[in-house]
């Protein structure tokens, strides 16, 4: 392969990074349904003796035999806070690993007489991996029961309704993506971290950098300020070798520790953008060899 080719693999690896993978390693929120007694929410239950014995694992990194012990140790499937706790646990440890097929599969085990608030919170978690696979239609078909249902009050339709929106975006289908964002922003206005994000992703992917900028101004966390440094870069507001700078000092810095892999995906398209050829291909196989799961979030 010359350094020509080289060169054009790992920029459309960088756009595709960073554009889709800032999905999967946003902070998640669970989603908390306000009319939660009208949705037959079970009892919280404190974690068993065998649930922390998995927390240990999980903290220890031994992940493996974690998700092994999960899924076939588990409390019987009764709908109780004790079932929900381990399944919470091992939809993150599924999430965090990448294994969405799995995620998806486990949820849809769950028998139809749970109750409505058991099934809202693991079809979202469904949606998710709908979404993460770039499964768009599948996570609407999903979101759409509930969205017509009208017994969601006006603040739980909102994280329904900007997934409706980043599942037309996995897609790539763009006008329809930039559509239900208006009429999201119509009816909602919002200016949370969340669709802050999730609309300026939208724009990068438009071919609008600078409104990316815009949006992405008011915010200032690890993952806001990496897709914001992605946009500069894009629009020439900042040259490459600059670029390249920064993105080297945030991967020394702890809380960028989960963002490693869409740093180097920036840092290759700098230095292409820079025209350092052999830092690209340098950065590139750094990509390519990094871990692309963060660590399980591991729940108290």
């Amino acid at each position: 392969m010359t350094y020509t080719g080289v060169t054009r693999t790992g920029l459309l690896w960088a756009r595709f990074l960073c554009l889709t993978v800032l999905l999967c390693i946003a902070v998640a929120v669970p989603f908390a349904p306000e009319s939660r007694a009208q949705n037959g929410a079970l009892a919280e239950a404190p974690a068993s003796e065998a649930l922390l014995r998995v927390r240990t694992l999980i903290r220890a990194n031994v992940l493996d035999l974690a998700e092994r012990i999960m899924e076939t140790q588990g409390p019987p499937q009764l709908p109780n806070g004790e079932w929900l706790n381990w399944e919470r646990q091992l939809w993150a440890l599924y999430a965090a690993r990448g294994k969405w097929e799995k995620l998806v599969q486990r949820v849809e085990s769950i028998p139809p007489a749970f109750p409505r608030s058991v099934h809202l919170e693991s079809d979202l978690q469904a949606v998710r991996g709908h979404i993460a696979l770039s499964e768009g239609s599948r996570a609407r078909r999903l979101l759409r029961k509930y969205l017509v249902s009208g017994t969601l009050s006006d603040r739980d339709l909102v994280p329904l309704r900007r997934l409706v929106v980043e599942s037309y975006l996995v897609e790539g289908l763009l006008q329809e993506a930039n559509v239900a964002a208006q009429v999201f922003q119509r009816d909602f206005r919002s200016l949370d971290r969340d669709w802050l994000l999730l609309a300026a992703r939208i724009s990068l992917e438009s071919g609008n950098p600078s409104s990316a900028v815009n949006l992405l101004a008011p915010l200032d966390d690890p993952a806001a300020r990496l897709l914001l440094l992605w946009a500069r870069l894009e629009n020439d507001s900042m040259p490459g070798d600059e670029v390249l700078r920064r993105a080297d000092l945030m991967r020394k810095e702890e809380v960028y520790d989960s963002l490693q892999r869409p740093l180097l995906a920036i840092m290759v398209a700098a230095s292409s953008r820079a025209g350092l050829v052999r830092d690209q291909v340098d950065f590139l196989e750094l990509y390519l060899s990094s871990d692309p799961a963060p660590t399980p979030t591991v729940f108290n």
